[in-house]
């Protein structure tokens, strides 16, 4: 059986649901986190040597990055229905978004995420400098981008129900990044098409079912990404 190596409350919960949406069976193995950073314990590592998840075993194959492991599943296991092919609008579509959110998306938000970590590493008053000083830089270079991006997904979904038009693994990717904004850096009156979506999504049994298996803690996800409030006025100009 195939066995999934995850980490709660990270980017492979995307692949906990990838595999409830595509009803493969698997097996799941909770790594736990240490240390001031709260990154993977070793376990991870001696799984893969990135020691990251998530992380798929399938025999004597074992796979890491998520993209690799949903084009791994959806070719393995019979599943090519699951994505838009030949040249269709739709297809075009899912080559972009497949992409976008782990390549034009979450780099800023890590971005944020160390450099927060980073402030509050510093004694008062260093890290309320610091703070000052990266809030300053990103209104002046990542929020910029960040604000197209969500533009450019906003208006798209104004078209179309789906990423790709039908549900599928563009969704499934995406919705991480954007939940982490919900909230802060997204609301109904800034980008109202994708807080539609999020709702459509995120409504799916699935989506349920693999948030109790990938034991999903909703407060403590919050609470990862509550700082970027501290971005919403630099991004929401761009946005509007």
């Amino acid at each position: 059986m195939l066995r999934l190596h995850h980490l709660p409350n990270s980017r492979s919960q995307r692949v906990v649901w990838l595999l409830e949406e595509l009803q493969i069976p698997y097996e799941i193995i909770i790594h736990g986190r240490s240390g001031p950073q709260q990154l993977a314990d070793p376990s991870l590592a001696a799984v893969h040597p990135l020691g990251k998840a998530p992380v798929i075993q399938d025999g004597d194959i074992t796979l890491a990055e998520t993209g690799a492991i949903l084009d791994y599943l959806i070719t393995a296991y019979g599943k090519a229905h699951y994505k838009p092919m030949g040249d269709v609008p739709s297809w075009r579509d899912y080559l972009y978004w497949v992409q976008a959110g782990d390549a034009s998306l979450m780099p800023y938000l890590a971005m944020a995420q160390s450099l927060h970590r980073f402030d509050q590493s510093l004694p008062w008053p260093l890290s309320q400098a610091s703070r000052w000083l990266h809030t300053k830089f990103a209104s002046q270079y990542w929020a910029p981008n960040l604000g197209g991006f969500l533009r450019a997904a906003d208006q798209h979904l104004a078209k179309h129900r789906y990423f790709a038009g039908t549900f599928g693994p563009c969704d499934v990717l995406l919705e991480f990044m954007f939940n982490a904004m919900l909230g802060k850096l997204i609301n109904h009156d800034s980008v109202p098409h994708i807080s539609q979506w999020l709702q459509q999504v995120q409504s799916r049994e699935a989506y349920k079912t693999a948030l109790q298996k990938g034991q999903w803690k909703p407060a403590e996800f919050l609470r990862q990404w509550a700082f970027l409030r501290h971005y919403s006025h630099a991004v929401f100009s761009r946005v509007d």
